[in-house]
């Protein structure tokens, strides 16, 4: 029997912002899916762990760049002044619901 082929499945970087618990790190946020994509992807290959997840704001879908995972603000904190000093990235954190 031949083996089967391995099929690469392709990653995913979306989120549900809703989901989310703690404290984010956001560090764009954008009109469209696939420069929310490609900015992903850029910041993974410099081993930020970026996500993105939609969201509505005044009868419009954006798509806000962001980095989940912190249960402390001064956690939240510490990573933006990482991200700026080290990447000369500008974010901004907030208490997800």
């Amino acid at each position: 029997a031949k083996p089967k082929p391995v099929v690469k499945k392709l990653a995913t970087y979306e989120v549900d912002l809703k989901a989310i618990k703690g404290w984010a790190v956001n560090l764009q946020s954008l009109s469209r899916e696939q420069s929310a994509i490609n900015e992903v992807k850029y910041l993974r290959e410099k081993d930020i762990k970026a996500e993105y997840g939609r969201f509505s704001s005044k009868g419009r879908t954006w798509f806000r760049v962001l980095v989940q995972g912190f249960e402390q603000e001064h956690e939240a904190i510490a990573y933006k002044k990482f991200l700026k000093g080290f990447h000369n990235i500008d974010a901004w954190h907030h208490k997800m619901p």
